[in-house]
């Protein structure tokens, strides 16, 4: 959706468009305008604020300037305040400001899900490339994770024959020590999770997340076996001596 930074400006013009719009319409030097023009002055703005900030600030500015128009313009244009003309002028100012806010939220949540599943299929190409070539320690996987997410620290945690967790590799600070403290956890295998900590994840990431899971069990994988290997090397080294 809309980020906090245009929200912020579409309260701001909610709040100060209409009274400034309404002040400058009461000058004399604008006395020749007609009445029928205030209501689209009025409209501009709140269509205005609702492409900058979304919908409660243009319904903000629909109700502020249904007032504005219904107790200052309308009597300084000797009209009733309470009239038709001023309560469709209201309603207009409320479903237009609506619909182009709606449109506008709409457009900005496909948007941010494009780039958000565009950076995350990058992401997990990019560390599917580094597992798959073997090029990538753990440690340097779980910091890519960690990143990805914008988490405090990455872990791995495994369990014991008794029961309890052990982290076996971390990054970042502090560690899981258990899964009760991570806010995202999902298994990497029978007896190893991945947990991280910081903060929360959406529903949507919970798919990307199991994936990198997956490229993690396959990079524990690949080290066991390269430790296998080794070891396989010295006792053939030993029995040469």
């Amino acid at each position: 959706g809309l980020n906090e930074h245009r929200r912020l400006w579409g309260w701001s013009l909610s709040l100060m468009a209409p009274p400034l719009v309404t002040l400058v319409l009461a000058l004399p030097v604008f006395s020749e305008v007609g009445p029928a023009a205030d209501p689209l002055f009025l409209l501009l703005i709140t269509v205005a604020t609702a492409a900058v900030g979304g919908l409660r600030p243009a319904l903000a500015s629909a109700l502020w300037s249904a007032v504005l128009l219904t107790v200052l313009l309308s009597p300084l244009h000797g009209r009733p305040s309470v009239s038709l003309d001023n309560f469709l002028s209201m309603t207009a100012f409320i479903l237009v400001g609506g619909l182009v806010a709606v449109m506008v939220e709409m457009a900005a949540r496909r948007s941010s899900q494009a780039l958000r599943a565009r950076a995350e299929a990058d992401a997990v190409a990019l560390l599917a490339a580094s597992v798959l070539s073997g090029n990538e320690p753990l440690q340097a996987l779980l910091r890519r994770i960690r990143e990805t997410f914008g988490q405090r620290s990455a872990t791995l945690l495994e369990r014991l024959d008794d029961g309890r967790w052990y982290p076996v590799h971390s990054v970042g600070a502090p560690a899981c020590e258990a899964p009760e403290e991570a806010d995202a956890l999902v298994a990497v295998s029978d007896t190893v999770a991945l947990a991280l900590r910081g903060r929360v994840l959406p529903a949507a990431d919970r798919g990307v997340m199991e994936a990198f899971a997956t490229h993690v069990g396959i990079a524990m994988e690949h080290q066991r076996l390269a430790w296998d290997a080794a070891e396989a090397r010295g006792q053939v080294a030993g029995n040469r001596i």
